[in-house]
């Protein structure tokens, strides 16, 4: 039986990417880069292809294409077909789960949360700006209303090596299972 593949899902600042980066590498775990629109961050941002608009319109084999935070982003069935994890946006998550049975593969939602306090500070760190910041923390709530119906497991990333080892196992155990 095949591996499900894992979504990562949450708001911005809960630590979805560096979750995923250290999942892969303590359980020889497989994710690829969204294309995407967005600026990057910073020099050597990982978890993205960086596109501009001409580039993405070029793009062939979309399997999921969605909008978020004013700027788009795409998945090719090639490399949902390769990754056991991703991370992904409701909107997303939602356009994949309605393709699973094009997929023929089993999808389980992993939703990470911390309170809007930490979120702020970890989107200071990483250098966004407070109008970034706010505008995401007061529109968010709105893309995640009805996220929670869908989750296969909740984790609370107050401790990054805690939320490791909790989604770890919870991977483990399901690995076979549907």
């Amino acid at each position: 039986m095949n591996k499900p593949l894992i979504i990562i899902c949450g708001k911005s600042g809960v630590g979805k990417t560096t979750l995923i980066r250290k999942l892969c590498a303590l359980y020889d775990l497989k994710t690829v880069n969204s294309y995407t629109t967005r600026p990057q961050r910073f020099f050597d941002e990982s978890g993205h292809v960086f596109l501009s608009d001409k580039k993405f319109d070029l793009l062939q084999e979309k399997f999921i294409e969605f909008s978020f935070c004013n700027a788009r982003y795409c998945i090719t069935l090639t490399q949902i077909m390769q990754a056991d994890i991703l991370g992904l946006p409701p909107n997303a998550f939602k356009e994949l789960l309605d393709k699973q049975k094009l997929l023929k593969r089993r999808i389980k939602l992993i939703y990470i949360k911390v309170p809007d306090d930490i979120r702020f500070q970890r989107m200071k760190q990483r250098g966004d700006s407070l109008a970034v910041i706010n505008s995401r923390i007061r529109t968010e709530d709105i893309y995640f209303i009805d996220l929670e119906k869908y989750a296969n497991k909740i984790v609370y990333n107050y401790n990054l090596y805690h939320a490791i080892e909790e989604i770890g196992g919870y991977i483990k155990n399901n690995e076979g299972q549907n």
